[in-house]
């Protein structure tokens, strides 16, 4: 009979706890171990691996019979969401610990919380020895042959090659919590159609390195190539079919314009994993798919292959991780809108220890808003001393949050070394990117908070609740100097901080690769005589957009330059006699665009600051920042 997988916790002293599991683990001589510390132990057996925390992607898709987990160097929860999945039937986790009474954060106290009311878990202390009976690789045959398909694999294989083949514009979604064996599908599809007729299919995740599954049950058949996300929607190549994997770590608009120009086209996604939950895909890009592909499919496997059915290691990690924080449940009545008795309010986190439901809709609405959030955030969350947290509940349930994290305040040494480049404290991403990559070299030595997450539950969108929760915290950071928030370029996005009174600061050169859009950061000012003219200073340097455009910003979307073009810095200077003369013998056809090309640059660089820009059709605004701005060829405008 199959055995579930058991958590083995072991408390006390480091030295102790170590030599307790050594001894275990030398017994396992048959076995395959994995032993994860901040340092390899001195001593090790040759029958088990030792990876540090930060190199846990190395061992994705393996498998182990046995884990040692060291918690004593810091527990480090994307790596242990990770590490627990490698973990096969029967095996063990050895989770090593500080004594209990000695853990003095949040997010472990609440960990040794969950431990203790869990009667699954055996807990060997100084006090309490007792032998530790892992996994020796005797029992082995018992075990689920991961290399056999599960019904579920088959019914996507089968799904998926429907897309490649059936009718065009009907994509299919597949979803899963982790070890049910997606990649194996995807890579096992991919090798049978190639094999079939298909000569070109393209896969694409927010990193290769967690394709490799894929490319392994396709037995790297020719064919079947990894492209970028950034570089995907910015070329757009042909293929015969395209997967997307970890689609819940990709944004939303970039899977909207390949859903939009790819008529056969596979999403696959974890739903609970360690990448970022797929709670906030499931939810916003379903209405992206209704829309665009009404007739899109569903397809959810839910047989483990490395693992049983309730799995009590599984539930652990979900529970300890909150990876299956869910706020999906909570209706809204179009009547309450107006009669909510709601206000924002600044939350005590030693209140979140003891109220595990508050944690819980926090922590979900940050997993449905934000395509990136991790279990590490649950960890910054409850013990960054720099982060507060805000919500806005009504009847005991959070219907908005807002986290914000305090930045710069250095002094002045290490801020000119932070300018020259010579340091790069950990954090502070505003001051400084502003200090090192908008050389305003003070920047650094003011104090800003930086709004890091804003979440409205779904049914409650579109009320003011984000905007009460932004005067909020505009109330609350009167002592700083300046107000920030840094956000991949959309429209949407854009237009909301606009909306909000928030100014660009700086425009990021280079698309991000995962999400293939560029950053920006906005500021609000709070205290402006003490930051003298720097608003002034980054102000005008924003006005060299109309230049940037030309080269590193070349490829922006029109629609997102003319949003950044908007409320820059006022070039005052007119336009000379001789620049109206090219102007209108262009206009009137009587001299060519190449000729006459810096006189329209000038004028536009005036022209796109007017009201009178804004007013003309969107698609001629297109048409002046592409050409004239961009550079674009007559070809790619013609297009």
């Amino acid at each position: 009979m199959v055995k579930h997988r058991q958590i083995q916790v072991i408390s006390g002293n480091a030295n102790w706890a170590n030599s307790l599991a050594l001894e275990a683990i030398s017994s396992c001589s048959e076995a395959s171990n994995l032993w994860v510390s901040a340092e390899r132990p001195t001593t090790i057996p040759a029958n088990c691996k030792h990876l540090p925390h930060a190199k846990i992607q190395t061992v994705l898709g393996g498998e182990f019979d046995n884990v040692v987990y060291d918690a004593h160097a810091g527990f480090f929860p994307d790596a242990f969401g990770a590490v627990t999945g490698t973990i096969r039937a029967g095996g063990f986790l050895l989770l090593l610990l500080p004594e209990f009474s000695s853990v003095n954060n949040r997010f472990m106290q609440r960990l040794v919380g969950i431990i203790q009311q869990d009667q699954s878990i055996s807990v060997v202390t100084a006090q309490q020895t007792q032998a530790l009976n892992l996994l020796t690789g005797e029992a082995k045959a018992s075990l689920p042959n991961i290399d056999k398909t599960t019904d579920d694999q088959r019914l996507a294989i089968a799904a998926i090659e429907k897309v490649a083949k059936g009718h065009r514009r009907r994509p299919l979604v597949i979803t899963a919590d982790r070890g049910r064996g997606k990649s194996s599908a995807l890579g096992l599809a991919a090798k049978h159609l190639l094999s079939q007729g298909l000569q070109k299919i393209l896969i694409t995740a927010p990193a290769k390195k967690s394709t490799e599954m894929v490319f392994k049950h396709a037995d790297n058949i020719s064919g079947l190539e990894f492209i970028a996300p950034d570089n995907l929607a910015q070329n757009l190549p042909k293929t015969d079919l395209l997967l997307v994997d970890e689609a819940a770590a990709i944004p939303a608009p970039l899977l909207a314009k390949l859903l939009k120009h790819y008529a056969r086209i596979v999403f696959s996604t974890t739903l609970h994993g360690y990448e970022g939950s797929g709670r906030g895909f499931d939810i916003r890009f379903r209405k992206e798919l209704d829309q665009q592909t009404p007739s899109w499919k569903h397809l959810k496997l839910k047989t483990p292959i490395r693992w049983t059915e309730n799995d009590p290691l599984e539930k652990f990690v979900f529970k300890a991780l909150l990876l299956d924080a869910d706020v999906t449940g909570l209706q809204h009545h179009s009547s309450q809108s107006a009669t909510l008795d709601i206000s924002p309010s600044k939350i005590n986190r030693d209140n979140l220890l003891k109220d595990e439901k508050l944690l819980s809709q926090i922590f979900g609405l940050l997993v449905v808003a934000h395509y990136q959030t991790k279990p590490s955030d649950l960890q910054h969350l409850l013990d960054d001393p720099a982060i507060s947290i805000y919500t806005i509940q009504s009847k005991q349930s959070v219907l908005a949050t807002a986290l914000t994290i305090t930045e710069g305040g250095f002094d002045e040494e290490l801020a000119h070394d932070i300018y020259t480049g010579k340091r790069r404290p950990k954090g502070h991403l505003i001051p400084q990117s502003l200090a090192f990559h908008a050389g305003i070299k003070q920047a650094a030595m003011f104090i800003g908070e930086r709004i890091i997450r804003i979440a409205v539950h779904e049914n409650f969108r579109r009320q003011g609740l984000a905007t009460q929760l932004i005067n909020t915290i505009k109330c609350d950071s009167n002592d700083k100097d300046y107000i920030g928030v840094s956000f991949a370029a959309t429209r949407d996005m854009l237009k909301f901080w606009d909306k909000q009174g928030f100014d660009t600061a700086r425009v990021g050169l280079t698309r991000d690769a995962s999400s293939g859009t560029h950053s920006v950061i906005q500021l609000q000012y709070l205290c402006t005589s003490r930051m003298g003219d720097i608003p002034m200073q980054l102000y005008k340097r924003h006005s060299s957009i109309a230049h940037l455009l030309a080269e590193p910003l070349s490829q922006l979307e029109p629609d997102i330059a003319e949003l950044l073009l908007k409320n820059r810095y006022h070039n005052q200077a007119n336009l000379k006699g001789w620049h109206w003369q090219d102007i209108r013998s262009f206009a009137s056809s009587n001299r060519g665009y190449e000729v006459c090309m810096t006189s329209l640059w000038h004028w536009l660089e005036q022209f796109s600051q007017t009201n009178v820009f804004f007013s003309i059709k969107k698609k001629h605004r297109a048409i002046l920042i592409a050409k004239i701005f961009q550079h674009k060829t007559w070809q790619e405008i013609v297009d």
